[in-house]
């Protein structure tokens, strides 16, 4: 926990630094986040209302009219789904590979803030997930299918990995509502 603050801290002052030296820079030369502090400044503090309410609307506009939006719900449907079911399996991935659990962590960390603070977050967020999703699946079915090989069920569930491999490669090309197919076959 003591190192999250300190990264925290350590961006937080490094992001404070950065708009700082933006401010001192003519208007034309300020970057998109100097002229939001500049707007802010001269505006007042109800401006950051404004920013969240018009960045709010974008990011559901997006939900609702880009295929990115499914690939963001799938890729979230899926690893939300990993970490409760099959039991166990995440917690082997994170001690047989510390390294890259913290990176799928990171990953996650990395789609929320962009989904957060761009304005086009869901699309900035599903990109950002393509690097968690499809590896932290593999993992997940490298695991199961030791799992399966130790108790004898090994057709069982390399069908069961098949289908749900088969299934989230498709699903940005199908609607929202398969993604119930997905939940069917985890469970």
């Amino acid at each position: 926990m003591h190192t999250i603050l300190t990264v925290a801290g350590l961006v937080i002052v490094a992001v404070g630094g950065f708009i700082a030296f933006d401010l001192t820079r003519p208007p034309d030369l300020r970057s998109h986040m100097g002229t939001t502090a500049s707007l802010i400044i001269s505006s007042g503090p109800g401006q950051v209302l404004d920013i969240i309410q018009r960045k709010w609307a974008m990011n559901m506009k997006l939900l609702k009219y880009t295929v990115w939006s499914r690939i963001l719900l799938a890729s979230l449907a899926v690893l939300a789904l990993l970490f409760y079911r099959p039991r166990g399996v995440m917690q082997n991935i994170k001690d047989k590979y510390p390294y890259l659990y913290k990176g799928f962590i990171g990953v996650l960390t990395g789609a929320l803030v962009a989904f957060a603070f761009n304005d086009s977050g869901v699309v900035a967020a599903a990109t950002t997930m393509i690097f968690a999703a499809p590896p932290l699946v593999y993992l997940v079915l490298t695991e199961q299918k030791g799992i399966c090989r130790s108790i004898s069920l090994t057709p069982f569930c390399l069908d069961r990995r098949t289908l749900l491999l088969m299934e989230y490669s498709r699903v940005k090309e199908k609607s929202i509502e398969n993604i119930g197919k997905l939940i069917n076959i985890v469970k």
